[in-house]
């Protein structure tokens, strides 16, 4: 089940999410944004595993999801407004 949870998709590894993208998080939401809303790509060509994978920009979107969780809850924090219940 493991497998296929990452199989013909694409994802951050584990490692370089918690390690690297965690510290600087709008930074790795504006590069995304910048990508998503400027780029019109079918593939992929990853430095690592199989290549290309077909993936538009919302598939690389989605492989960044974990840097856009809980962003709303921050600025509703900053702003003064109760936190959204889920």
């Amino acid at each position: 089940e493991s497998f296929r949870a990452i199989s013909n998709r694409l994802f951050v590894g584990p490692v370089v999410e918690l390690l690297v993208y965690n510290k600087v998080l709008p930074y790795v939401r504006a590069w995304v944004d910048d990508i998503v809303s400027s780029w019109n790509f079918r593939q992929i060509i990853p430095c690592h595993f199989a290549a290309p994978v077909k993936a538009d920009p919302l598939d690389f979107k989605r492989a960044f999801t974990f840097a856009y969780q809980g962003q709303q809850d921050q600025v509703s924090r900053a702003a003064g407004t109760p936190r959204s219940t889920p």
